[in-house]
């Protein structure tokens, strides 16, 4: 059986040969305790077939699959315009209920960069792409952001010199 991290268990269910005639079994099965994503092994529980019988249980798992994390309920940090100014331009992500992100840089055309996880620093257009790295979500959300150069003022010194002169 499968299962999707947060929401209900599937009824647990079984075959069973060998009953005779409208005998049956009675019971049910249970499962190992978790919730997060992963394998939770099915076990006999309650089952029971009744003094006539031997009760012989092949187990099975549940799996815990991650949920899908909708790009949209994933927050990512601004301001997506930049100005140089000579460091790493981070950014950061968060989502309810979600333990952590990855972040994964590069360069948006014209200009090429990463990918990578090194943030930006130099002028250019880039996309960061954030993905959950929570085993019980998965999903990302990519965004653009740009760093533009620094404006600078150059006024040249005025100078003198006599004719013929240097």
């Amino acid at each position: 059986k499968t299962k999707v991290f947060g929401s209900a268990d599937p009824a647990l269910t079984f075959t069973a040969s060998g009953l005779i005639g409208s005998d049956s079994l009675t019971g049910a099965l249970s499962r190992r305790s978790g919730e997060s994503a992963g394998s939770y092994e099915i076990l006999i529980g309650t089952l029971l077939a009744g003094s006539n019988y031997t009760l012989s249980y092949t187990g099975a798992s549940l799996e815990v699959t991650a949920a899908n994390l909708i790009s949209s309920s994933i927050n990512i940090s601004g301001p997506f315009t930049y100005y140089y100014d000579g460091t790493a331009k981070n950014h950061t992500a968060s989502a309810s209920g979600v333990s952590g992100f990855s972040y994964t840089y590069s360069g948006a055309a014209p200009d090429t960069y990463g990918p990578t996880p090194n943030a930006p620093i130099n002028v250019g257009n880039y996309k960061v792409t954030v993905s959950s790295n929570d085993p019980n979500y998965s999903g990302s959300k990519e965004v653009s952001f740009s760093i533009t150069p620094v404006p600078v003022s150059v006024v040249a010194a005025g100078k003198t010199k006599a004719f013929g002169s240097a």
